[in-house]
């Protein structure tokens, strides 16, 4: 009993270590460590090859994990590469570390392979399991950030899962305007990647020269002011669900944003309100 109170212990660390998974409340954590499927690897094992369909995350436990690369190989006149290339260790993830986290997200190729480094013991999350256990990932943690806002407090854990799938994804390239002050108040935002300043008009006093004599007088001129940061799995713009006023503030995208978003008159007819 003592030993599976410090495996379970030891999942539940790993969980919490994964990045993409730290929005997640501890519960939603906690069901996430008991889908977890322990697997065993021999020095040089391979856990999967690089341009594999990446279907799961990798949690390691015991041993070590190198990432090897593919460095390219001849081509031939066709293009197609007729020979391997060298294979290039470009990290290595020991106990503790994590990988293959993307696949929870999105089915794409894995950039690298993965081989053991000695003898590894791993857990294993399929992409599949997580979603038939809590949904998509950026449902899942969406939920979990709107939960946090307090324009959505008397939503139900329901409401808000049905809210959060509803959510539909958008970009906003670096220095590109989200909305601005002023702009009609007619959805609301979820950060899903990068991170976004808010900022709000204000009044500043200057001194500029008048007249030839060097005179100087005091003038007010508008500038604008950075209040807030807002960072992955942040919500703003909640308050047009209550209010549909105008923006008050103005949100820019300091670096390349991903963000889900989900118009006030969709909420309203999502909920019947």
């Amino acid at each position: 009993r003592a030993a599976a109170a410090a495996a379970a212990t030891r999942r539940a660390a790993l969980v919490r270590a994964v990045p993409l998974l730290q929005p997640l409340s501890e519960a939603t954590r906690a069901v996430v460590a008991d889908a977890l499927e322990r697997v065993e690897f021999a020095d040089g094992a391979v856990v999967f090859e690089q341009g594999e369909t990446g279907d799961a995350l990798y949690l390691v436990d015991e041993g070590a994990v190198k990432m090897v690369v593919n460095a390219g190989g001849k081509k031939g006149g066709s293009g197609k590469e007729e020979k391997e290339g060298e294979k290039v260790v470009v990290v290595t993830v020991a106990a503790g570390g994590h990988f293959g986290e993307r696949a929870l997200v999105r089915s794409e190729p894995r950039a690298a392979s993965a081989v053991a480094d000695g003898y590894a013991v791993l857990y294993r999350l399929p992409a599949a399991a997580f979603a038939a256990l809590l949904g998509p990932l950026d449902a899942v943690w969406s939920a979990e950030a709107l939960r946090k806002a307090p324009a959505l407090s008397a939503l139900s854990p329901e409401q808000l899962s049905k809210v959060a799938a509803a959510m539909g994804r958008g970009g906003v390239k670096k220095g590109g305007v989200v909305f601005a002050t002023g702009d009609p108040g007619d959805a609301f935002y979820v950060v899903d990647e990068g991170e976004a300043i808010v900022s709000v008009e204000a009044e500043m006093e200057v001194e500029v020269e008048e007249g030839g004599e060097g005179g100087k007088k005091k003038r007010k001129v508008k500038t604008t002011k950075e209040v807030a940061r807002l960072g992955k799995g942040a919500v703003f713009g909640e308050l047009a669900l209550m209010t549909r006023a105008p923006r008050a503030a103005t949100v820019t995208a300091a670096t390349d944003l991903s963000l889900l978003r989900l118009s006030a008159s969709d909420f309203e007819a999502m909920l019947g309100r």
